[in-house]
């Protein structure tokens, strides 16, 4: 499957969402800065509220409020052309490096678009290392 997750992105910040995830995303989706990584998430307006909720649910806690600002405050609904592409906003394609090629990936209740190198680079973690990290969560 991940061979086939590689996607341009056009002088204007369009790129196409796969087949396969515009099925599960709907007509627009809500997009933000990815925690603690160098991409974005791409969530469906049910998935985004759902995260939305469990954040709100948390409190207000002054470390709550950052992740607000951060998580909730900084993302952005965006419609899907009739290609079915979305248009990534500048301070997006900023925040996340994002070069012409890019690397879309399913992790669950969203999509993740990355730099086609950045992703290259986080993926090419040790078997080792991951394998520690997988009994650590006990999966």
């Amino acid at each position: 499957m991940a061979g086939d997750n590689f996607y341009t992105m056009d002088s204007n910040g369009r790129v196409m969402i796969p087949v396969k995830f515009r099925e599960l995303l709907g007509e627009s989706v809500q997009i933000t800065r990815g925690i603690g990584e160098p991409c974005l998430y791409v969530y469906s307006k049910e998935n985004w509220e759902i995260q939305k909720r469990k954040i709100l649910d948390k409190g207000s806690s002054v470390n709550l409020r950052k992740i607000r600002r951060f998580f909730l405050g900084m993302s952005e609904e965006l419609p899907l052309d009739k290609q079915g592409r979305i248009t990534i906003p500048k301070d997006f394609r900023t925040y996340a490096d994002l070069s012409k090629k890019l690397f879309i990936a399913d992790v669950g209740d969203h999509i993740e678009i990355w730099d086609k190198d950045k992703w290259d680079e986080e993926v090419s973690i040790d078997p080792m290392d991951i394998s520690a990290i997988w009994e650590e969560f006990d999966l």
